[in-house]
């Protein structure tokens, strides 16, 4: 096999009139990314090659030989592919992830540090969490979302502390 050809991500991306943004959902990485992927910047590892080649129904060679072969009619593929992302759902999960960050105001909701580091975005960089109950009785409401630094999210994920969750669940109702 010869090297990725990035190039070929914006041939097909452009082919078959996707956006950055709506190509980025379909793969789960950020528009940024995929552009860099684009330019050669960046090249993308097995699993996003594969990614792609479903997305496009085309052979994983494609994006690795130099050969111009005639691409198939993926625009059908590609609609499939779109119909089944429910862009509704997106749309809520980023409220809930603004509503969560402004409510931190930059600062981990546990620990109460100010973000370890700031965002290419240029936000303070916090973990969103869903944190449930988890069986502690505490009132009507199953789960509630925090944000967290990265050390303060991994603990909350490995070691599960009831504490940690009460004393979240408590300090999110409070406001």
């Amino acid at each position: 096999m010869e090297t990725f050809d990035g190039y070929k991500i914006r041939i097909l991306r452009r082919k078959n009139s996707l956006t950055i943004q709506e190509l980025a959902k379909l793969v789960n990485l950020s528009p940024s990314a995929i552009g860099m992927y684009e330019r050669g910047v960046r090249r993308p590892d097995l699993s996003l090659a594969m990614k792609l080649s479903e997305i496009f129904n085309l052979s994983i060679d494609y994006f690795y030989s130099n050969d111009e072969e005639s691409q198939p009619d993926v625009i059908q593929h590609i609609q499939k592919l779109i119909e089944n992302v429910d862009f509704k759902e997106i749309s809520e999960k980023e409220k809930i992830k603004k509503e969560v960050l402004k409510r931190a105001n930059g600062y981990c909701e546990l620990c109460n540090s100010f973000a370890p580091f700031i965002g290419n975005d240029g936000v303070p960089y916090l973990e969103i969490h869903k944190v449930n109950s988890q069986g502690i009785k505490i009132t009507s409401e199953d789960a509630v979302f925090v944000a967290l630094c990265p050390n303060c999210y991994r603990r909350l994920q490995i070691l599960e502390l009831k504490g940690d969750i009460i004393y979240l669940i408590n300090k999110v109702k409070e406001n």
